[in-house]
């Protein structure tokens, strides 16, 4: 956050304890504001969810050594065909995207558990998901360090138990993926003394982040609402939707999947119209292969 911008080498800069409760307090309010967003139900909240995943799987990938960007992993989701194995990056977004669209109980250890699945169950993942009323931030800081000890090759289950812990804190009816973007690509071991703090500014830097790209997707689902109207293609209304759901589609999975009626010309057609109306992006730069999305 910028409030803890601070040079170390500053002789006002804070004690842990004064950073710890300025991080704590930035962090609740960008939750609290966030929290409005994670509760109702927007007509974009699909393509939002999978838009976090994007960071978080990109994020968690980087912490296990590799360096996909977002766009490589939208290509190894989308342009895989299917039944075809979409490799560790693929996973990697499957596994997130799998986990943020439920709509879990988040009551209990038990399930917690259940939705992480059997081969991840464990005593550290039971300390892990026991609450103690500390501060959201806090618990879940906790259960990143108490998994990262137990599993550190897989740094995407510390990152996935604390968005877990911290939406059961909260309240929230389901997980938002937070905790591995706004840590970075490079973040500090959890075992480190201002782990903390760093995972406390972390989830209000990554809140503010979610916030404004979930007011962003909102004028953009607007605007493609808006051109509905004009479209003639009779299957336009459940491409309308994906794009309302999903992160990105192509061509060729409209007519596959999400328009079987229309052939792939005709769904590069609709696609293009819509980019011509600014209702929907193409997202790659490409001349083929091209994906579109709010």
């Amino acid at each position: 956050m910028q409030a803890f911008s601070v040079s170390l080498s500053s002789s006002d800069t804070p004690s842990p304890g004064a950073a710890l409760a300025a991080a704590c307090f930035d962090a609740g309010a960008a939750l609290a504001l966030l929290g409005q967003a994670v509760t109702t139900a927007p007509r974009h909240q699909g393509v939002w969810r999978d838009r976090l995943v994007l960071r978080a799987a990109a994020a968690c990938l980087a912490m296990a050594g590799r360096h996909e960007s977002d766009a490589d992993i939208r290509d190894a989701v989308l342009l895989t065909r299917p039944g075809a194995d979409p490799g560790p990056i693929g996973h990697a977004f499957a596994e997130w995207r799998g986990l943020v669209s439920r709509t879990p109980r988040l009551t209990s250890v038990a399930d917690l558990r259940a939705i992480l699945g059997a081969r991840r169950s464990g005593e550290a993942l039971d300390r892990a998901l026991v609450l103690d009323g500390r501060p959201a931030p806090l618990a879940a800081a906790a259960a990143a360090a108490t998994l990262h000890r137990d599993h550190p090759r897989d740094p995407a289950l510390a990152m996935m138990v604390a968005d877990l812990v911290l939406a059961r804190s909260l309240g929230w009816p389901r997980l938002v993926p937070l905790l591995a973007a706004g840590l970075g690509r490079r973040p500090p071991k959890p075992d480190a003394a201002d782990w903390p703090i760093v995972c406390t500014a972390a989830y209000g830097r990554s809140a503010g982040q979610a916030r404004l790209l979930s007011a962003d997707l909102a004028q953009r689902a607007d605007r493609l609402l808006s051109v509905q109207a004009r479209l003639r293609a009779k299957t336009a209304a459940p491409v309308i939707s994906a794009l309302l759901s999903e992160d990105a589609l192509s061509a060729t999975v409209i007519s596959d999947r999400i328009a079987p009626a229309m052939s792939d010309r005709a769904a590069r057609r609709l696609l293009e119209r819509l980019v011509g109306l600014d209702a929907v992006r193409e997202l790659t730069g490409r001349a083929t292969h091209r994906l579109y999305g709010l």
